[in-house]
């Protein structure tokens, strides 16, 4: 619509208008607004906001777009909102589970998170980083990405085989809690190698 009317009053424009669209800093600004007169005012060698206003008396509302104002040297649009949702419902119901999914792409991401040592106690940055990964690779997936989650929780291998080695060694064990001593002897063994 923008891009159109632009285009009617004859004036060139440098890069695609959908480039120019924001956010306007307060929701009275509008739903949308674009700085494209900004832009045409370095071409035309006019003040912005005589651009905006010329535009704005060519623009004719529809669809999702209920009115057009001129702040400045911007276009503020807003949204004919009982529209826009109806749309959105719709689509909704169209989508199910998949709305707002991007498309798929053809690029593989691994997340590799939690990753547990076994021979260490448990504590709350283990279950924050179980979280943390979790949404990470859910927020991945929603942009279309092949996710391949990796974890290692209760990895038997080479901790344990350590710990194992130094709990046979360690001749005074610390006085803690099972799983707390064993992370002890474990730190003690790496630290005097």
């Amino acid at each position: 619509m923008l891009e159109e009317t632009i285009g009617k009053l004859g004036i060139p424009v440098q890069r695609p208008v959908a480039e120019t669209l924001e956010d306007p800093p307060d929701p009275k600004l509008g739903d949308v607004a674009s700085t494209v007169c900004f832009e045409l005012a370095k071409i035309r060698r006019e003040p912005p906001s005589e651009i905006a206003a010329r535009i704005a008396n060519e623009l004719k509302p529809g669809g999702l777009v209920e009115k057009v104002e001129v702040a400045g040297g911007y276009l503020n649009f807003f949204a004919k909102l009982p529209v826009m949702s109806k749309l959105t419902l719709k689509t909704v119901r169209a989508l199910d589970e998949r709305y707002g999914w991007w498309e798929r792409k053809t690029a593989k991401v691994v997340v590799e998170h939690t990753s547990i040592n076994p021979t260490k106690p448990l504590h709350i940055g283990h279950g924050r980083n179980a979280v943390l990964g979790d949404t990470v690779s859910r927020v991945l997936r929603a942009l279309g990405y092949r996710v391949e989650v990796q974890n290692y929780i209760d990895d038997m291998g080479r901790q344990m085989a350590e710990t194992l080695v130094a709990y046979s060694t360690i001749q005074e064990k610390p006085k803690a809690k099972f799983d707390h001593m064993l992370g002890l002897i474990y730190a003690s063994f790496h630290k005097n190698g």
